[in-house]
């Protein structure tokens, strides 16, 4: 798989893998779709499979490691939009809470995970809207995917240099 598709999926497919790796299978590609709002391509991230010790890794992406997600625990009207916050601390300690939409009705639960956002150029970004990968940081430091969610990008863009998050290399967790 190239390094275009396999970025696509892992920030727009709205589910964990069903097999041994952290992207969806066959089964789950053919039977559940991707965003109405999914761009081909548009996901910049560094991403690539080492080979050698069988990792996909998703390099120097902004994470943040505690966000707490609510209002997406419950699916909602197939084709529908659900809107939910994102409740996070700055570099500060002053507490934000900011609008996220999943386009999907897989559900996040009420809880704290470690998000990963898309790269964006802060000179030439235009985006309306910035995708996010929600998950868990495990133990080993691998990243284990659960779900994703959008934000708008005035807010992504606005946030990003207070927010207490950082750049970091993420290797993504085997699931299953």
């Amino acid at each position: 798989m190239n390094t275009a598709t396999r970025e696509d999926l892992f920030f727009w497919y709205p589910e964990p893998g069903a097999g041994s790796k952290w992207r969806p299978s066959w089964d789950q590609v053919m039977t559940t779709p991707l965003s109405r709002d999914y761009i081909p391509h548009q996901i910049q991230a560094v991403s690539h499979v080492d080979e050698e010790i069988n990792v996909n890794r998703c390099d120097r992406t902004f994470c943040i490691e505690n966000g707490f997600v609510r209002g997406l625990a419950v699916g909602g009207t197939l084709g529908t939009d659900r809107h939910g916050e994102l409740f996070v601390e700055d570099v500060w300690g002053v507490h934000h809470i900011l609008p996220i939409v999943a386009t999907h009705q897989y559900p996040i639960p009420e809880e704290t995970y470690t998000l990963i956002r898309q790269k964006f150029d802060h000179y030439t970004w235009s985006e309306k809207w910035v995708q996010w990968v929600v998950g868990r940081r495990l133990s080993d430091e691998r990243f284990e995917k659960l779900s994703v969610f959008k934000m708008a990008g005035d807010v992504a863009l606005g946030t990003s240099n207070d927010l207490s998050g950082e750049y970091r290399d993420n290797i993504l967790a085997q699931c299953c």
